[in-house]
């Protein structure tokens, strides 16, 4: 992992393993790590945390103008949360979702995040990580109370 052309060893827990695509990487893997928005920062309404609900698979890559439409299989489980101009993170990547199917999803990639992050590297049939707005996930647990 790399973080400024930095590189360091990382321990990863069970439930990382278990959730995450990172025990299939190798060592020369790019992962992609951000830091975390400071309590003075502005927010610019998507609010992912870093802790990665389940993986999904790269279906479709299609160019459209200077960016690629990347679709996505995703987990049934998922897709109650999943909504159109709504937020969900790719691989640690705040995005926001183009089309929602009913068991997949459609994000528009610009030319400065594919050049920026590891999705450039992403092919069909890849595993992606994927975290949901943590809204939606504090929303549906108020309402079941």
């Amino acid at each position: 992992m790399a973080l400024d052309g930095d590189t360091f060893d990382v321990e990863l827990a069970h439930e990382t393993l278990r959730r995450t695509n990172l025990g299939t990487l190798k060592p020369d893997s790019g992962v992609n790590l951000e830091r975390p928005l400071a309590a003075t920062d502005r927010m610019g309404g998507h609010i992912v945390q870093g802790h990665v609900d389940s993986t999904g698979k790269v279906m479709s890559l299609k160019p459209e103008g200077d960016s690629i439409l990347m679709g996505f299989r995703v987990p049934k489980k998922l897709m109650p949360y999943i909504v159109e101009k709504g937020f969900i993170a790719v691989d640690g990547i705040s995005l926001t979702v183009v089309k929602r199917g009913a068991s997949s999803f459609t994000i528009s990639v610009i030319p400065y995040t594919l050049d920026n992050t590891i999705l450039k590297e992403r092919c069909i049939g890849d595993s992606v990580n994927l975290e949901i707005d943590i809204l939606a996930k504090y929303v549906e647990s108020f309402l079941r109370r």
